[in-house]
């Protein structure tokens, strides 16, 4: 049994990461596509202007093959959060859907993104610390959009919880 639990553990942790990893591969995406989009539109801003000279040397197809490479990574990064998902059996493709869409969003309009990310890694953080997670199972994609709308998308109210989960663990020496 401890073998599982231990599994499940490992499954929660590569979840979570993934998640971590999806988000950055987007954020990459975003902001390129971004500049892209203002580039091409004949009227792009000095600010864009500045960056395309500064990091992509001025070159629009240099940018363009970025994206595209970008693309490509999110994709990857999108299957592998999704697998974890099935895996852990809090899968739901509405949610799914929904929840890669909202991180697509600029981070100057919405900052779901970066909550996502910054929940995520505190949970890792807390794991490795602790060796248990804040929640009893791993929150859903739903979850993680519900909790950013209610504005608890962080770990300001679940110390209470960790410590309860805590003492409900045996320890390994009984």
């Amino acid at each position: 049994m401890e073998g599982g639990v231990l599994m499940s553990d490992a499954a929660i942790y590569e979840f979570y990461d993934s998640i971590i990893k999806f988000c950055n591969v987007t954020g990459h995406f975003v902001s390129n596509k971004a500049l892209l989009d203002d580039v091409k539109s004949g009227y792009p801003s000095p600010d864009s202007l500045r960056v395309m000279v500064d990091s992509h040397g001025g070159d629009v197809i240099k940018l363009e093959k970025k994206v595209a490479k970008n693309r490509i990574e999110r994709r990857g990064a999108w299957a592998k959060t999704m697998d974890n998902s099935i895996a852990l059996d809090n899968y739901d493709r509405t949610d799914a859907i929904c929840f890669a869409s909202k991180l697509e969003q600029i981070e100057s309009v919405d900052k779901f993104r970066k909550n996502v990310r910054s929940w995520c890694s505190k949970e890792l953080e807390i794991f490795k610390r602790d060796g248990c997670w804040t929640t009893e199972k791993p929150l859903s994609f739903g979850e993680f959009i519900m909790l950013y709308q209610e504005g608890k998308l962080n770990h300001k109210d679940w110390p209470s919880r960790r410590r309860k989960i805590m003492s409900s663990k045996k320890d390994p020496v009984d």
